[in-house]
């Protein structure tokens, strides 16, 4: 009986034994689980600053491209006012030529 017993322990410490094994290694999945989902996190947090720095560039580059467009049209009105004023130049001195002209084809008349 006393060996009966003694053997009934020893499978009953051995259980124990299977048992607090079987847990340690439960936690260990657990904390490698954790882990695991802890850098997941830390990749989509990574993922979507990416992103946002994505966006803010095409932003900038937006702004950019606008203001480009403006600075373009400003100096084509620009262009196309000297050209008008060099136009009105130009016919004011034609106008006084022929002015001249015919006053000269007036003083040689009168002589």
């Amino acid at each position: 009986e006393e060996e009966e017993e003694e053997e009934e322990e020893e499978e009953e410490e051995e259980e124990e034994e299977e048992e607090e094994e079987e847990e340690g290694e439960e936690e260990e999945e657990e904390e490698e689980e954790e882990e695991e989902e802890e850098e997941e996190e830390e990749e989509e947090e990574e993922e979507e600053e990416e992103e946002e720095e994505e966006e803010e560039e095409e932003g900038e580059e937006e702004e950019e491209g606008e203001e480009e467009e403006e600075e373009e049209e400003e100096e084509e009105e620009e262009e196309e006012e000297e050209e008008e004023e060099e136009e009105e130049e130009e016919e004011e001195e034609e106008e006084e030529e022929e002015e001249e002209e015919e006053e000269e084809e007036e003083e040689e008349e009168e002589e």
